[in-house]
């Protein structure tokens, strides 16, 4: 099946997860706007696509492109180059402030979804505490997920976690809502 991912993953205009102070609602307006433009032009050139896909019976002979929005690491949109995609980043999570991890995903998954995404793509986690989050979120968002991690080798991630502990700790926290599809 062939995918579209709009460039969303750094396009939020402020990452962080607190409360918006005075003056924030407007870019918290225009990151909405951001990604309602990202994802619409994925979604033109999906319908592009699938006009030119038509056959001389007016049938389509392809399966339609899926548009997922993308989101990065909460720290890679909080801080310059401290997050997942670091390469010395060996952080386990404990230490993360899962409250506001949670509020960043709910708040930029939801504007995806606002945007008229098929699905999401939260891609270069560093380890299974902030996927675990992701994943949930992403569920109660009722829409298809992807999640990938940044490899320190073949078999662990850049928290230092093997990946097949990554992977069943997402399933595990997606498992009631069946949303996450890949990992």
């Amino acid at each position: 099946r062939r995918g579209m991912l709009p460039t969303s993953a750094s396009s939020d205009v402020r990452g962080v997860a607190q409360p918006l102070p005075r003056g924030a609602a407007e870019l918290d307006r225009e990151a909405r706007e951001l990604f309602k433009k990202s994802v619409g032009a994925a979604l033109e050139a999906r319908s592009e696509f699938l006009s030119e896909a038509r056959g001389k019976n007016g049938a389509i002979d392809v399966m339609p492109p899926l548009v997922f929005g993308s989101v990065g690491p909460w720290k890679d949109s909080t801080q310059a180059f401290v997050g997942a995609t670091d390469p010395n980043t060996r952080s386990r999570g404990e230490e993360m402030d899962t409250e506001q991890i949670a509020r960043y995903y709910s708040r930029k998954l939801a504007m995806l979804r606002d945007a008229g995404c098929d699905g999401f793509a939260i891609e270069t986690l560093a380890g299974s505490a902030e996927a675990r989050i992701a994943a949930e979120v992403a569920a109660s968002l009722d829409l298809p997920t992807l999640i990938s991690f940044c490899g320190l080798d073949e078999e662990h991630t850049t928290s230092g976690e093997r990946i097949e502990d990554c992977v069943a700790a997402v399933l595990e926290a997606s498992a009631w809502a069946g949303h996450v599809h890949a990992v």
